[in-house]
């Protein structure tokens, strides 16, 4: 084989098996392809046409220890051929090059099923080339997807509403992360010397709440529901601004998300109220309409991706704590005693009653003119089959 642009060099240079519902009849052929400085490299590519047996004929003699070829013998000389041609025909499609993609995030344990692929090649396995980019706040997240900056976005549901302002400007895809009685994502907190125990004891006392309106959503129903009839909101740029003066007792209370509640809880700060089981915080995955017209195929494998990664941090939590520093933006030092989550599987959309909760709290608070329409939000039908799941070869069962 040579390398002057022949069939071998049309032959993909990776490994890759095609699955048995795409390519209900194929095998695994075996080949080599030629790499610089004359090296070979064995390579397999799936191909369409089931494995031969080859059957040799031999040539034609005088000896009686050498028979003729015999007609079944030139049959399938000619049926292996025309069996292998085939196969090469059909392995060259399946040699795509993989796909870009580029999913924004903040830094939060949200994205583990993102930066898993440090450690775990799933996305490459399904043909995508996954560039995980992290923003600062939600703001700079939301305008960079719809400006295509990045082709998804994992972020807060409320956040995922306003990005079309009556346009269709993206679609939900699937919820990254929802809060647990065991994993609340948002916490009402006082601190260590605060007598407090009882949400109603906070009756017109004076909590710090960031100024996005996802936390003002949770902080409204939250209080709503530990029965408070009036508070003092005292809107803070972040939450890390609000444990400030928490901290420095200029608030007698904070809303505070999941990795401040881990690092106020360290500080002697107690919980008042969380929403663990009005489960009230929620992310999504949300891809930008630009990408849901035109590559459907890619966010599906991205979904199938995902939906390896999830299941891999849920059934071997223990082994992926090293990359949580890394997600958060904190030093090891910091995140010591952080743990995985538990990862919503299989996937699913958000409830079309969450949605309308949501979307009737922006209508009441003037930052949207109408109701946001459930389909008009979300699109469910990326999701796989939990039926077809097969988990990624990388990392097995």
């Amino acid at each position: 084989m040579t390398n002057d642009g022949g069939m071998g060099n049309r032959l993909c240079e990776r490994s890759e098996a095609i699955s048995r519902r795409d390519q209900p009849t194929g095998g695994l052929l075996r080949h080599f392809v030629p790499r610089k400085g004359g090296l070979l490299r064995r390579s397999w590519c799936a191909v369409g046409a089931r494995s031969t047996g080859l059957s040799f004929g031999f040539r034609k003699s005088s000896s009686p220890l050498m028979p003729a070829p015999t007609t079944w013998m030139k049959f399938s000389i000619i049926g292996a051929t025309a069996g292998l041609f085939l196969g090469f025909v059909l392995a060259v499609p399946a040699c795509i090059p993989p796909a870009p993609l580029r999913v924004g995030t903040l830094p939060t344990l949200d994205a583990l099923p993102l930066t898993i692929d440090s450690d775990k090649p799933i996305y490459e396995e399904n043909k995508l080339v996954l560039t995980t980019v992290f923003f600062a706040s939600a703001p700079e997240l939301h305008r960079a997807l719809v400006s295509g900056e990045v082709d998804a976005a994992i972020t807060d549901l409320i956040g995922a509403l306003l990005l079309d302002r009556g346009e269709e400007r993206s679609k939900i895809v699937r919820v990254a992360m929802r809060a647990s009685p065991q994993r609340p994502k948002f916490a009402i907190m006082v601190g260590g010397s605060d007598p407090a125990i009882s949400p109603l004891e906070l009756e017109n006392a004076s909590i710090a709440v960031s100024g996005e309106a996802s936390h003002r959503f949770i902080a409204d129903r939250l209080l709503a529901a530990g029965g408070l009839a009036k508070w003092i909101e005292r809107e803070v740029a972040g939450p890390e601004a609000g444990l400030d003066l928490l901290r420095k007792g200029e608030v007698r209370a904070a809303l505070l998300p999941e990795l401040l509640i881990w690092q106020a809880s360290k500080e002697g700060c107690r919980t008042v109220l969380d929403d663990g089981r009005l489960m009230l915080g929620q992310t999504v995955v949300v891809f930008n309409q630009a990408m849901v017209r035109s590559k459907p195929v890619l966010i599906r494998k991205f979904l199938i991706a995902y939906e390896q990664a999830a299941r891999e941090l849920n059934v071997r939590p223990g082994n992926y704590q090293f990359l949580i520093p890394g997600t958060v933006g904190l030093p090891p030092e910091l995140t010591r005693g952080l743990t995985v989550p538990v990862f919503p599987f299989p996937g699913q959309a958000p409830a079309e009653s969450e949605v309308e909760l949501a979307s009737a709290w922006l209508v009441e608070k003037k930052m949207l003119e109408k109701p946001v329409q459930y389909r008009q939000a979300v699109n469910a039908g990326f999701l796989w089959d939990p039926f077809e799941f097969k988990p990624a070869a990388c990392c097995g069962w």
